[in-house]
């Protein structure tokens, strides 16, 4: 999978599952999660950066953790990891 944030977001969305009892409660907001994808493209160290709700925060790294390996960051053609903010959002329609 290549790594852009638009194919990350895409994936988080089409892969969250808003907890029944949040949605009952109209629990609704964004959860941002900070995490690297490593030398070897697997996310590494997810954590939430900006929290919501405990169940919201819960299934936004249940989620991140889910995502496929990605082909790893270059510089000057060597690997490197690479830190990235998505949001995760948790809307009520």
């Amino acid at each position: 999978m290549r790594c852009t944030e638009l194919e990350i977001v895409k994936f988080v969305s089409s892969h969250t599952k808003y907890p029944p009892i949040c949605k009952d409660a109209g629990i609704q907001g964004t959860v941002l999660v900070n995490f690297t994808v490593g030398k070897d493209g697997w996310i590494n160290e997810p954590v939430i950066e900006e929290p919501l709700d405990r169940r919201l925060d819960a299934e936004a790294l249940r989620v991140v953790r889910l995502l496929p390996q990605f082909r790893p960051g270059l510089v000057k053609g060597k690997p490197t990891e690479v830190r990235f903010n998505i949001p995760v959002k948790f809307i009520i329609r």
